[in-house]
């Protein structure tokens, strides 16, 4: 999803992690550079011309690279493929408007304009559809499953792209860019689509709206509501980023608030008694919510019911600023546990939080500063001790590449194929 920041503590315009949150890229007004998270170093930087987008194959030297500017040399409507290993141009695609979004896996690459979608088989980079007079979708809101490998044949499954439906109400498109097939659309919520996100699996769907109180997470490509989140319902908020743990138990969620939720995705079968030091708010949700029970319906109308209904988060971090752009990702220990939460912001830091087995407040363990600050580049663990950061590249293996083919669907082809609130 493209944010556009017209002031910051620095010069980042897109930031994102990678397929298994190994890797973290940032895109600023002066280049690009990717960071490995653990431990946290600078492997790659590339200079002399502005970044809109950047994308990232895996752990791999193959990166999708849009320019902010308009001239031949960093235009938004060209899409470049790059290993950074060689820094050597793969392949370039152009297209009539500008590129908001990039969006790669293990087999497809989709690239999303203002009203088209184009879609390549990522080992050749042949164009192979395009969806056009796709609803009007200026902030490129879309999201793509990693997907996974079917036991025994090695097959991809679950290969799912989402993208709002209607700027008016919030449907979800859901396609299947493995065998180029739409599905049933998803009735998400009233209001627009703002922040889309998958499951690693692709068997999952989150979908929020521009009120950003409420959270919904669906069966895909059913579209059964599996979930309903409440993030909060005092105020409503611009939901920037969401994301899924590996085993697709947690999900967190970050805004122009200070907050990030984490939700336990997990069935509830009735409601909760309320905390002993829940306070007021605690108490009244559970009464409604019982007195509903008890009724057998709601007793209020359903776009309060909703609110008061949804479960909410399980655990929260604190950012030591809101309203600056961020990303959220939720990482695995080494021993397998899911038990860190990411977040990175446009202010250019990296925070690293712990989350509590027991729900609560996660810790704040480590902020990392990316070099890219307009007073100072240093990573501050706990915020005192001060980190080096490594600027040596990494040695990954180059993408095979082909002979160039003629373009086809508007897009022209360079020099190789690439592999590697109320109700809401």
């Amino acid at each position: 999803m493209a944010f556009f920041a017209e002031e910051s503590a620095s010069d980042v315009r897109f930031l994102t992690f990678n397929q298994d949150v190994s890797r973290l890229a940032v895109g600023t007004t002066a280049g690009s550079h990717t960071y490995k998270i653990d431990p946290f170093e600078l492997l790659h930087e590339r200079g002399g011309e502005g970044t809109s987008i950047v994308e990232m194959h895996y752990s791999t030297c193959l990166v999708a690279h849009v320019g902010s500017g308009e001239g031949a040399a960093s235009s938004q409507r060209a899409l470049r493929m790059i290993n950074t290993k060689t820094e050597k141009l793969i392949i370039q695609l152009n297209y009539a408007s500008a590129i908001l979004a990039v969006k790669i896996n293990r087999e497809r690459l989709v690239v999303v304009l203002e009203t088209t979608i184009y879609i390549y088989d990522i080992t050749t980079m042949n164009e192979l559809h395009m969806i056009d007079q796709v609803p009007l979708n200026p902030n490129g809101v879309c999201a793509l499953a990693c997907s996974q490998n079917v036991p025994g044949d090695g097959t991809l499954q679950n290969n799912f792209f989402a993208y709002p439906g209607s700027i008016e109400k919030g449907e979800v498109y859901v396609y299947d860019v493995q065998n180029l097939k739409a599905f049933d659309v998803i009735e998400a919520h009233n209001s627009p689509i703002s922040c889309l996100a998958f499951s690693p699996s692709g068997e999952t769907l989150a979908t929020a709206s521009g009120k950003g109180t409420v959270i919904r997470v669906f069966a895909t490509p059913s579209g059964e509501k599996l979930f309903e989140l409440r993030r909060g319902i005092q105020t409503s908020a611009q939901i920037f980023s969401m994301a899924f743990s590996e085993d697709a138990s947690l999900l967190s969620v970050s805004s122009d608030k200070a907050t990030v939720h984490i939700f336990k995705l997990e069935v509830v079968n009735q409601a909760p008694a309320p905390a002993a030091n829940g306070g007021m708010m605690d108490y009244f949700s559970s009464t409604i919510t019982s007195a509903a029970s008890s009724l057998g319906e709601s007793i209020l109308p359903k776009s309060v019911s909703d609110i008061w209904q949804g479960q909410r988060n399980f655990a929260q971090a604190t950012l030591p600023n809101a309203g600056s752009v961020n990303m959220c990702a939720l990482r695995k220990s080494p021993n397998g546990k899911v038990d860190c939460l990411l977040v990175v912001t446009y202010d250019g830091y990296l925070y690293k939080f712990a989350l509590p087995s027991v729900g609560g407040e996660a810790v704040l363990e480590v902020t990392h500063a990316l070099g890219l600050h307009k007073e100072d580049g240093a990573a501050l663990a706990g915020g005192m001790a001060n980190v080096a950061i490594a600027t040596s590249p990494t040695t990954q293996a180059a993408p095979p590449s082909a002979e160039a083919e003629p373009a086809q669907g508007g897009a022209t082809k360079g020099q190789a194929g690439a592999q590697a609130d109320g109700e809401e």
